[in-house]
């Protein structure tokens, strides 16, 4: 039963109110509310496409909502507003996005996705490379940001239980690229990633010339283990000399420091 075309109420949900308009043609079918071509842009900038459904098992229960929703340079400003998440407000993501999840208390540990979305359009993360003092020295000292800083991010995996799978990460900035698997528990915000440095961005000649002459050098040296939260993610440099002094027995360790 089609009830209608016309513009969606802000106030429908969380998420509505991050949009200053909604289009969509609206249908209710045996407990299953739709959202069918739905045309969105979001206060802050940017576009959404796509479907949205919302099951409603009993009235006064909680809700099943599954979507496919493509996003076109759209703010995460607005896209992390409803989960009060502050990262990455100055950035925009385009890709797809399919979604199931239920609206209650279990929302987190719900969902199940798959996605393909790149992150671009403002500084993502810095890459401690000088350990406390490399917000300083990125702000600072010229050049040093353009080691330093990420502003390209390419998520595309699955997620299960809320827990996110993106066996094929990647992060990059003017210079360096980082690449590799990563897990993030959404329930708990944990983060567990242990990925490979790029010396050279990708798609540069020099890029390609010392990626191809560094690897085994790279995989020695330029190991990187993140850990901790989404908001405040510890990083730890996985460096030869590191694994070397793993080996080193402790009485030398101590003497090393006297």
């Amino acid at each position: 039963m089609i009830l209608g075309k016309g513009s969606l109420p802000t106030p429908l949900s969380p998420v509505i109110k991050t949009l200053k308009s909604v289009n969509a043609l609206l249908s209710m079918q045996q407990g299953t509310f739709s959202i069918d071509a739905l045309e969105g842009a979001f206060l802050n900038g940017g576009t959404v496409e796509g479907r949205v459904d919302i099951h409603v098992p009993n009235v006064g229960t909680y809700a099943d909502i599954s979507a496919d929703v493509t996003l076109h340079k759209a703010s995460l400003a607005d896209l992390l507003q409803p989960f009060h998440m502050e990262t990455l407000t100055n950035c925009v993501a385009t890709g797809n996005v399919q979604l199931a999840c239920r609206a209650d208390d279990t929302f987190k540990s719900s969902i199940r996705s798959a996605f393909d979305v790149v992150i671009d359009g403002g500084l993502i993360g810095r890459i401690p490379l000088f350990a406390g003092f490399t917000d300083l020295m990125a702000e600072k000292v010229p050049g040093v940001s353009k080691i330093t800083d990420t502003s390209h991010v390419h998520l595309k995996g699955s997620a299960e239980n809320g827990v996110f799978n993106l066996p094929h990460f990647t992060l990059s900035g003017s210079l360096f690229m980082i690449e590799g698997p990563v897990v993030y528990d959404l329930p708990n915000d944990l983060l567990a990633a242990k990925v490979i440095a790029g010396i050279f961005k990708k798609n540069t000649v020099i890029g390609s010339i010392t990626r191809w002459a560094t690897i085994p050098v790279t995989k020695m040296l330029w190991q990187v283990e993140v850990t901790g939260s989404i908001n405040n993610p510890q990083w730890r440099l996985v460096t030869l000399i590191n694994k070397l002094w793993d080996y080193v027995p402790l009485s030398t360790k101590e003497s090393s420091t006297l």
